[in-house]
């Protein structure tokens, strides 16, 4: 019943966040990519931002661990990468519903971030598929993980998943090295 009642705005919130997702792919499309306007980044700000988003649940914090974070710089929008951040936390966290022990661990290395859960996997027939438009195991839009790839593309980055249902999946977004 308690579910029930919050039903509503969990809706709400799912759908307006798809909302700005879409927003988000229409506006870089339309941008001048030789124009874009970019900064430098901090891996590490634009993490501690996106952990600290409202959107997060205290549920979805507390299954976070973060590791060893080698700190490195990139020219980005910093707000674009860290919907892709929340993004992927939140497919951890639904990924991890059933799991009592439920871990999502991010650690980074060189140019790459890692997020890594012990939920229930993706299976090897949909892993070729997860980052294509439209296409969802969960019952959605399929637009996240386009968006995210997208969005790692237009930085001149990229995002894989490796996942070994049962065991882990995980998600490496990897930046240009920022060159002085």
């Amino acid at each position: 019943l308690e579910s029930l009642r919050d039903m509503p705005s969990k809706l709400i919130e799912t759908s307006n966040r798809s909302w700005q997702n879409l927003k988000q792919m229409l506006l870089w499309m339309e941008t001048d990519k030789a124009n874009a306007p970019t900064a430098i980044c901090s891996l590490a700000d634009i993490l501690k931002s996106a952990l600290e988003d409202t959107s997060l649940s205290n549920d979805l914090r507390r299954k976070i661990s973060i590791e060893e974070i080698e700190n490195f710089l990139f020219r980005g929008d910093a707000s674009q990468i860290g919907q892709v951040m929340i993004n992927i936390f939140e497919n951890a966290h639904h990924a991890t519903k059933n799991n009592a022990k439920a871990k999502i661990t991010i650690f980074a290395e060189e140019s790459s971030l890692f997020i890594e859960d012990n939920g229930s996997g993706v299976s090897n027939k949909d892993l070729p598929n997860i980052f294509d438009e439209f296409f969802s195991t969960k019952g959605t839009a399929g637009q996240g993980l386009a968006f995210c790839k997208l969005i790692m593309e237009n930085h001149g980055g990229s995002i894989t998943c490796e996942s070994k249902p049962g065991l882990f999946t995980r998600f490496k977004l990897t930046f240009p090295q920022l060159i002085n």
